[in-house]
């Protein structure tokens, strides 16, 4: 299994492709998204602001999930803000 450390010094590298995301220990290429579904994450991401402000809500960024995970949600809140990047453990909402 690799390891977010592993990950990232082979995306430093060059050896790892932009369009990856780390789940469980396994680098997976994310799927191209179809208009639907970039309406849906514009369409939840509007209502989510709405009720958690927009300093909360994240969308497409990396989660912590552990030491064999850093994946890419399509949004995100969490419960307070972080000058780190966000873990699994401050989020109180992840939509995918």
């Amino acid at each position: 299994r690799m390891t977010r450390q592993m990950m990232m010094l082979l995306h430093s590298a060059g050896l790892i492709p932009e369009k990856a995301e780390l789940i469980d220990g396994v680098l997976r290429e994310k799927m191209p998204q179809t208009i639907q579904h970039i309406k849906g994450i514009r369409k939840s991401q509007f209502a989510v602001v709405n009720v958690f402000g927009q300093e909360l809500v994240y969308t497409q960024t990396p989660l912590i999930t552990d030491d064999y995970g850093e994946p890419e949600p399509d949004l995100y809140v969490l419960r307070h803000e972080t000058e780190e990047k966000p873990r699994i453990e401050e989020a109180c909402l992840v939509m995918e």
